[in-house]
């Protein structure tokens, strides 16, 4: 049994390696034939990184089922020659849709600059323009034929890794070995799945997102580090939901007057509002230091200075009261996440499922932060900024922050 296990183990391992080979060199593909970076750039090196964790975990679920059929106890890969045409079926279909999504990719980012998102379906609706146009802008022969070849070759690649670990002579290893082994190559799977081991915190681990490769605030350099594969899915996830234009329009003159629309127009939307110059302007030849105090977890009722009569918050009233205190700015939800996206745009996050910050295509938002020209920028958060892709909005919305 010892031996049995022991040839899965370096299957198991030599086909994540196969394909993690395989992934890196499409992204490396990418870095130097789409990206149109330099390879100085600043972040690059840190952005690629993440990118390459972004492979290893697509790697391991891809052939996570494998790992399923070869562990089984009695009928698996190794006893079970039927299993392994089953398996070289799944290779030959899952590595041919992986390998068509990049093709896509690359297109996709060389015509409009951004990686493939859920925003690609849209080309379905007029299905025989798009075709036309692919098949006129591309050299779709000689790609699709770069295609199948890849696939095969990485597929051949993978039986015969298959025939050299399950068809081997077994050799006999100890328990002890065996079971340091296994325990070691489970750690190191959930380890790929979760994309990070620095800074972990083991009661609430946050698992590597797409937030994170937008670390540098330069988007270009973000798409080098993102998956197209995985960021598909993501974009996917969150759906893509429309506003309902006839509610809109029906409910339009309530809103405009709610809003203080300046000229309403309810057969253009207008939704626009000038607000003047005002005079809050402060006595003093240098710029004061600005700090913005959000507590999106404390309810208005438990504060004095919105009239709690027990005096509950001494030190809170005393910093409302020495301060330009927003009286009127509040967040009609409990979600700590929608709280901090309407306080950076302000604009109420309005997304049915889940919140806006976990969108990949909404990161990039107005904010009039960046009205503090000449300003160092600082965002401290008592947390991991990670959660809920905050990270993300506040880094490429906020220009130059720290």
């Amino acid at each position: 049994m010892g031996a049995l296990q022991s040839r899965r183990l370096r299957y198991g391992v030599g086909a994540i390696g196969l394909v993690f080979v395989l992934l890196a060199a499409l992204r490396l593909v990418f870095v130097v034939g789409f990206s149109g970076l330099d390879l100085n750039t600043p972040g690059l090196m840190e952005t690629l990184g993440i990118g390459l964790r972004f492979d290893l975990r697509l790697a391991v679920l891809v052939l996570l089922p494998l790992a399923v059929l070869a562990w089984l106890p009695r009928w698996n890969l190794v006893t079970l020659p039927a299993l392994r045409w089953l398996v070289r079926g799944y290779l030959v279909v899952v590595l041919a849709m992986v390998g068509l999504v990049y093709i896509i990719d690359f297109g996709h980012y060389a015509y409009l600059g951004t990686r493939i998102n859920a925003t690609v379906f849209r080309y379905l609706q007029d299905a025989q323009i798009s075709q036309q146009m692919v098949w006129e802008t591309y050299p779709v022969l000689w790609i699709t034929a770069c295609w199948l070849a890849a696939v095969g070759l990485w597929v051949w690649a993978l039986v015969c890794l298959e025939r050299l670990t399950l068809d081997r002579a077994p050799k006999a290893i100890g328990k002890p070995a065996l079971a340091s082994a296994s325990v070691i190559g489970v750690i190191a799977v959930l380890l790929a799945l979760l994309g990070r081991v620095a800074n972990l915190n083991l009661e609430n681990p946050v698992p590597l997102r797409w937030s994170d490769a937008f670390f540098s605030g330069n988007s270009q350099v973000a798409a080098v580090g993102l998956n197209p594969v995985l960021f598909l899915y993501d974009t996917l996830k969150v759906g893509q939901s429309q506003f309902d234009e006839a509610k809109v329009r029906e409910l339009y003159p309530h809103v405009a007057h709610y809003l203080g629309v300046d000229q309403p127009d309810a057969a253009q939307l207008n939704f626009t509002r000038e607000q003047t110059v005002q005079p809050y302007r402060l006595a003093g030849e240098r710029a004061p230091n600005v700090v913005f105090v959000m507590l999106e977890s404390l309810g208005t009722s438990a504060v004095g200075a919105y009239g709690n009569p027990l005096n509950p918050t001494p030190n809170l009233d005393k910093l409302a009261t020495q301060s330009w205190f927003f009286k009127h700015f509040y967040v009609p939800v409990t979600g700590t996440a929608k709280t901090v996206w309407a306080s950076i745009t302000g604009v109420p996050d309005v997304t049915r499922q889940e919140t806006a910050t976990r969108h990949p295509l909404l990161t990039r938002q107005h904010t009039l932060i960046n009205a503090f020209e000449g300003y160092q920028k600082f965002y401290m958060i008592g947390g991991n900024a990670g959660w809920a892709n905050i990270n993300a909005l506040i880094r490429q919305s906020i220009d130059g922050v720290q």
